[in-house]
């Protein structure tokens, strides 16, 4: 492949990509409140579950869906290496199982960003590139929760997928923003994924937390809150415990 600068390289990936940059939350201030080393063994384990869980995503043997995915200290990002469906769902596949761990293992916590558009990838040389990639990080810095956004243009391609219909993975939700704000986005539901009944509305997130609670991490503690709203809003396995719960209550 050489691209119109005249760059050669031996890169399969087409020049529009769905990309996902996905970060874990609060990492910053666990370094702060912990040693070195603990910070490593941290981050390590948090990489060795994130290549053992995405290996099925990433040695496929059909050329047409599979992704790419970068670890960078404490930041992941996921990639269509073909500009096509196939590819694209794959993306919001590995996306949406991501966070859905964080039902599982609370002390993981991500906010991603999902784009689409120009990207270039270059694993073995260190280069990644495009309009994609940026706007991907612009709108994972701008939420105020755990969860994963899509642009309007991702959105496009990605509600055009067939699946997308029959999994109900993406909704529309008004997306708790820096600020205090909120804006209307679709975003990934992660709350479908399999997992025990959630007998707290709030509260929850706190379990297991492998990050320490203080005066720094305020600022987590609304984006938990506001992350747990959206599942109390939209997990309809747990919301029909509570409503059986009420029921039960009143008779």
């Amino acid at each position: 492949m050489e691209n119109k600068m005249g760059y050669e390289c031996n890169s399969n990936m087409d020049d529009k990509a769905i990309v996902a940059y996905c970060d874990l939350l609060g990492f910053s201030s666990f370094i702060k409140s912990n040693t070195l080393q603990e910070a490593v063994n941290f981050l390590a384990n948090m990489k060795k579950g994130i290549e053992v869980y995405f290996e099925k995503y990433t040695s496929s043997q059909q050329k047409d869906d599979k992704i790419g995915i970068i670890s960078i200290s404490d930041s992941v990002i996921i990639y269509s290496i073909k500009d096509n469906e196939a590819s694209h769902w794959k993306v919001i596949i590995a996306a949406y199982a991501l966070l859905a761990k964080t039902i599982k293992h609370p002390q993981y916590r991500w906010r991603i960003g999902i784009s689409y558009g120009d990207f270039f990838c270059d694993e073995k040389k260190n280069i990644y590139v495009g309009k994609a990639l940026v706007e991907a990080h612009e709108l994972e810095k701008k939420q105020d929760w755990c969860g994963a956004v899509l642009s309007k243009t991702a959105a496009e391609k990605v509600l055009a997928i067939p699946a997308t219909k029959t999994e109900h993975l993406i909704v529309l939700y008004d997306v708790p923003v820096k600020n205090g704000h909120s804006e209307l986005y679709h975003v990934i539901n992660w709350t479908r994924a399999r997992h025990d009944t959630i007998k707290k509305s709030y509260g929850w997130l706190e379990r297991g937390y492998a990050i320490p609670v203080n005066k720094e991490q305020e600022e987590i503690e609304h984006k938990l809150k506001n992350t747990e709203k959206f599942h109390l809003e939209k997990c309809v396995q747990c919301r029909a415990y509570w409503n059986n719960l009420k029921n039960s209550d009143r008779s």
